[in-house]
């Protein structure tokens, strides 16, 4: 009102003031008046508020003494220094070879380059397989019992080379020597040594094509074309054999469509379309039931969070289902390919990495692990072809991480790295977790 009172003033003609005077002296007024009552109700709030009883628990804020006595703890002199928190472990990447007589892993040399070394596991002889140079390695995996492959920068433009090298450093190929194409792994086949399947952007930068290749000879095969660049294929899904049985395509900028088919020589057709909030993709496919259309799927379209069931693409229905949590998301599973595929455990990440055993082989196994690690976090990192021999990666709130390896044969565990041998395990501080209710029931 002030605001429209005193813009009319400026506007109105200099020979019309006389005549309105009384007007603007009889509306300063009312607009006195009008302040006077305004302020009296906000004084009258302020009280109001005063008198409120403030949400939540004023006690817990610390006081000053306390701060002050909390602060004076960082006098004098500590064991650990900043730098052997953050400080980067020397060695990383633990895998078996798959018949289990190697070992590799990558280590960091005084100029920060991470290189890949092999060990023979009868010897305990090292030697340097991959030499990381300006080009950084973003990768790397077994593709046989003799041979490597690896994911490598190239120039620094991120279009990622596929490289593969003997175990002893020789015969280093670069299987995709393509100048501004990006390749991607996709697919190991485990009973195929010398080929893996590979995403390429070769025909069109702005999509990917898989490709079968020959990690010997550097011989690629195009498995599926992608042609429609407005609705990418964003993901395919081969069996164990190399087959593709499947794939997603994007459908506008939040749809997505599961399309798949019976047979190689059989049309694609659509299953159902998701959104960007919805989660529906083949973990596996289920082998053990002798139907090649049936897969283990990780859904969250019936329930609040992920869970794992088993799906029938012949007739496009849900089978059962397998495992779920109420509260968190399933990670995945993992099965015994010696025992035709037999699920050996559940896992998932609640308020620390859980498995939940299967398998009456694996119970057994799991059993062995608790008693020898007690209540720390471990998880299965590598297993051999043979599943003779187990990689084992340990961890809790005060210990950063060991690697472990445990021979079934000789039912012996062996401790092989300490990621961070500087930070004593008794010395670091418990964590806990916590978790309350928020007002609209949820929890946190």
């Amino acid at each position: 009102m002030l605001f429209l009172w005193f813009h009319s003033l400026i506007l109105t003609p200099e020979s019309d003031l006389t005549k309105i005077e009384n007007l603007h002296l009889a509306k300063i007024k009312k607009m006195k008046h009008l302040l006077f009552i305004i302020s009296a109700f906000m004084i009258t709030q302020t009280q109001a508020q005063d008198k409120t009883e403030l949400p939540g628990n004023t006690d817990l804020p610390s006081t000053e003494l306390e701060l002050k006595t909390l602060a004076e703890l960082e006098k004098g002199l500590f064991k650990y220094s900043v730098e052997d928190y953050f400080k980067k472990p020397e060695q990383s990447s633990f895998q078996f070879s798959p018949d289990g007589n190697y070992f590799s892993f990558r280590q960091r040399d005084e100029n920060g380059k991470s290189h890949v070394y092999v060990k023979n596991t009868d010897t305990d002889k090292i030697n340097l397989a991959v030499e990381e140079g300006e080009d950084l390695i973003r990768g790397y995996g077994w593709a046989n019992n003799s041979r490597l492959i690896y994911l490598k920068d190239k120039g620094g433009d991120e279009n990622y080379h596929i490289y593969a090298a003997d175990i002893d450093g020789k015969n280093s190929m670069d299987l995709t020597p393509f100048d501004g194409v990006k390749a991607n792994f996709s697919n190991s086949l485990k009973d195929q040594k010398d080929f893996v399947i590979v995403d390429l952007n070769k025909n069109n930068p702005e999509i990917f094509e898989p490709y079968k290749l020959n990690i010997v000879t550097g011989e690629l095969t195009q498995l599926y074309k992608n042609e429609d660049a407005s609705n990418p294929i964003s993901g395919y899904t081969f069996d164990k054999d190399g087959n593709l049985k499947g794939y997603t395509q994007q459908e506008g900028a939040t749809n997505y469509s599961l399309y798949y088919r019976l047979g190689e020589k059989e049309p694609f057709k659509k299953m159902l379309t998701t959104t960007w909030q919805d989660n529906f993709y083949i973990a596996g496919f289920d082998y053990a039931s002798g139907n090649p259309h049936q897969a283990y799927v990780i859904s969250n379209l019936e329930s609040n969070t992920d869970e794992l069931i088993l799906y029938d693409f012949e007739t496009n229905k849900e089978v059962k289902k397998v495992f779920s949590n109420p509260t968190f998301d399933v990670g995945g599973m993992s099965r015994s390919k010696l025992r035709n595929y037999e699920i050996d455990y559940y896992y998932f990440n609640g308020e620390k990495s859980t498995t939940i055993p299967v398998s009456d082989a694996y119970k057994k196994m799991h059993e062995k692990f608790q008693n020898q690690f007690g209540d720390k976090e471990f998880n299965i990192s590598s297993v051999t072809d043979k599943e003779d021999k187990y990689l084992i990666y340990v961890t809790s709130d005060k210990l950063y991480g060991k690697y472990f390896t445990y021979d079934v044969n000789e039912d012996a565990f062996k401790e092989i790295m300490d990621l961070m041998p500087q930070l004593e395990e008794d010395n670091m501080a418990e964590m806990r977790s916590l978790k309350f209710k928020t007002r609209d029931g949820l929890t946190i």
